[in-house]
This record gives structure tokens, sequence and C-alpha cells, in this order.
């Protein structure tokens, strides 16, 4: 599966040095924010909640403790970024690239992702309870210690990604392939139907059984 690719072109974006004043006048003025290219800015503890973003690069950018809630993005990159401990609850998410950037302790509660690539992040401890996947690609990225429960999937790509200690409570994780990623330690139901129609390597069923008490010689 491979997601939709940016239409982005960085000679086309007006590059912004104060994105704090853009999002203050968006509020006033009930705007949204487009076509910006934002480099090389921190924030800590900002609110940049119930905005819509769209045709944008962040590049080396650093969001800190920040809150995005009930925030949309459609249309943009996030290269080298750090939004770790940040807010995107209730956030809508389209068209959106995740790369080389780092989001520990993120939280990305009851969100809608869609032809979202997720590549070469760092996401520990990152939370997507209750949250709608739609032909998402994540790839190479680490969500050791996340959490997935009752999370709706309908396309969802995986590949050489970390799961070790992932919470996939009342997930259902049918059709996914889980054969070249690390899922040592998932989290799941009494029942363990969460993996069930799931595409495992022989070395991971192993694990797996150890779960289900079945000692495999």
């Amino acid at each position: 599966m491979k997601t939709k690719e940016l239409d982005l072109n960085i000679e086309e974006l007006e590059e912004t040095e104060d994105f704090y004043n853009l999002t203050e006048e968006a509020k006033d003025e009930d705007l949204d924010i487009e076509n910006k290219y934002i480099k090389d800015q921190v924030f800590s503890n900002e609110d940049f909640s119930e905005l819509n973003f769209s045709d944008m690069i962040f590049e080396n950018c650093r969001f800190l403790e920040c809150s995005f809630k009930k925030s949309g993005f459609v249309d943009v990159l996030f290269k080298n970024c750090d939004f770790s401990n940040s807010d995107f609850n209730e956030g809508y998410f389209s068209r959106v690239h995740f790369i080389l950037s780092k989001g520990v302790g993120a939280d990305f509660f009851k969100s809608i992702i869609k032809d979202t690539l997720i590549k070469d992040c760092n996401l520990k401890y990152s939370n997507f309870d209750l949250t709608s996947f739609d032909y998402v690609s994540m790839h190479e990225s680490d969500f050791t210690n996340a959490n997935f429960s009752e999370c709706k999937i309908r396309r969802l790509d995986i590949h050489s990604c970390k799961f070790i200690m992932s919470n996939f409570f009342k997930t259902s994780l049918k059709g996914l392939d889980f054969s070249d990623s690390f899922i040592d330690g998932i989290i799941l139901s009494d029942n363990f139907l969460e993996i069930k129609g799931a595409k495992v390597s022989e070395m991971q069923a192993m694990e797996l059984a150890k779960l289900l008490g079945i000692i495999v010689v």
C-alpha cells in the first residue's frame, strides 16, 4: 500500500519566521493557515489548538508540550521535528507525512488519521487510543510502549517498526502484517482476539504462543 504523495513545492511556500504571531492572527480572524514554510522554530507549552493547517512544511521545529487539540492538518510535512508530549487530541490528519521526527509521549487520542506516512520516527509512549486509521503507512518507526486501544483500522501498512510493550486492547489487528516488525510483550485482552487474523513470523508466533500458555518444543 502506498500513501498519496504530497504536492508541496517549497519554492511556492512563504517562509514565516514568527509562527506564534501567525497563529494568533488566525485565531483572531478565524482563518486557516496555509501555504507556509516554518523552519527552525522552537515553542514550549503554547496553545495552538483548534487551528487548521494546509499546504505547509514544518522543518527542524520543536513543539514541546504544546496543544494542537482539535486542530486539522491537510497536505502537511513534518520533517526533523520534535513534538514530544504535545496534545493532538481529536485531531484530523489527511495527507500528512511525519519524517525523521520525534513525538515521545505525544497524545493523538480520538484522532482521524488517513493517507498519512510515518517514517523513521520515534513515537515511544505516544497515545493513539480510539483513533481511526485509514490508508496509513508506518515505516522504520518506534512505537514502544505506545497505546492503540479501541482503534478503528481500515488500511494500515507496517514495515520494520517496533511495538514493544504496546497496548492493542480491543483493537482488531486482522489483516495486518507484523512479520518484519518487533511485537515483543504487546498487551492484548484475556481472550487474545485482537491478534486473530494478523500475519506474523514463525519466531513471533512462538512468542505469542507463550501468551496462550502453549509450550513449543
